[in-house]
């Protein structure tokens, strides 16, 4: 089997010779056999978590690898899980417990083709539980995210279910990893799922890709839905020939424009020179983003979730930061 490193890099933006980033380090993660490096995240004390896959276990199968690192990147240790058969692993997140919650997909875990692997592992990466989701057919995970109540949120693809071919899938569990539902998107050509998030009204949004049967070519595919999973719209967006959507992030600029109000109210009230602007500013855009999120702070819809049992007036902040 041909080696097959990946390496971890990782920039600092902290340059004193100006905006023009530095590299702080670089780490080749490898063993004997083919590793690829798939997901990274910042951990909460300010190191790193990589999910990868490993063929170099010991197992003649690939496995999930998940490998944590100091702020220096630094090998602090090292898991690997997996079953009778291939398991690769598509994300990794940290999750509010300080622990991990791993998906990816399986041929020997679950009942089908393959099917979504989800685990979750404590702090120091020893497995808590498994659970696999999918039919008889194909189904692949590639992105999970812990939702609002401390439960999870995955998408990807199936085959078993939908309108036919391949459609988006989306999965809601429980913190325990039961399944709360789950929905399909799709037509009768190819849709897939490859990122996904929850938005700041407690629904969803997921960002993959749709070939329509018969057109030749696929586009950018971004789906909304509400909490329950019932989709509010969907959107395309491309040309004729390959475009994909890998990601998506949620933009929270409502208090931004709150405080651009704010700015050009008070100039009119007072009858302000443009100069004036300048001197305003900082503190109209402070007041501005302030009162734009404030309800979203308390809350925890956009910079948190609320905190769970135990802890009736915490929030946490940022969202899956530890309850205070």
């Amino acid at each position: 089997m041909a080696l097959l490193p990946f390496t971890l890099l990782c920039w600092s933006c902290n340059s004193p010779t100006g905006p023009d980033s530095e590299k702080a380090f670089s780490r080749v993660l490898d063993g004997e056999n083919d590793d690829i490096g798939m997901s990274v995240a910042q951990t909460f004390d300010g190191g790193y978590i990589v999910g990868a896959t490993t063929e170099s276990d010991g197992s003649p199968y690939a496995d999930f690898w998940l490998i944590k690192l100091d702020r220096e990147g630094n090998r602090s240790w090292d898991r690997t899980f997996g079953g009778s058969d291939w398991d690769r692993l598509r994300a990794v997140r940290q999750t509010s417990d300080a622990g991990y919650i791993l998906l990816g997909y399986t041929w020997g875990q679950g009942t089908g083709a393959t099917d979504l692997w989800l685990l979750k592992t404590e702090s120091n990466g020893y497995k808590v539980w498994g659970a696999t989701f999918g039919g008889a057919a194909a189904d692949q995970g590639w992105d999970v995210q812990e939702t609002y109540d401390g439960g999870y949120i995955m998408v990807g693809a199936t085959e078993s279910a939908g309108a036919g071919g391949s459609d988006l899938w989306l999965v809601r569990t429980d913190p325990g990893g039961s399944e709360l539902w789950s929905r399909t998107v799709g037509g009768e050509g190819y849709e897939a799922g490859f990122a996904v998030l929850q938005t700041a009204d407690s629904g969803f949004v997921a960002a993959g890709v749709t070939a329509p049967s018969g057109t030749g070519g696929t586009s950018a595919f971004l789906v909304k839905t509400d909490s329950a999973g019932t989709v509010l719209w969907t959107k395309t967006y491309g040309g004729t020939v390959a475009d994909t959507a890998f990601s998506v992030v949620a933009l929270t600029d409502g208090g931004l424009i709150l405080a651009i109000v704010l700015v050009v109210g008070y100039l009119l009230l007072r009858k302000l020179p443009a100069r004036r602007f300048l001197d305003i500013m900082a503190i109209s855009v402070m007041l501005g983003l302030a009162f734009g999120r404030l309800g979203c702070l308390l809350n925890g819809c956009c910079f948190g979730g609320p905190a769970r049992e135990g802890f009736p007036l915490a929030i946490r902040f940022p969202y899956a930061g530890r309850p205070f």
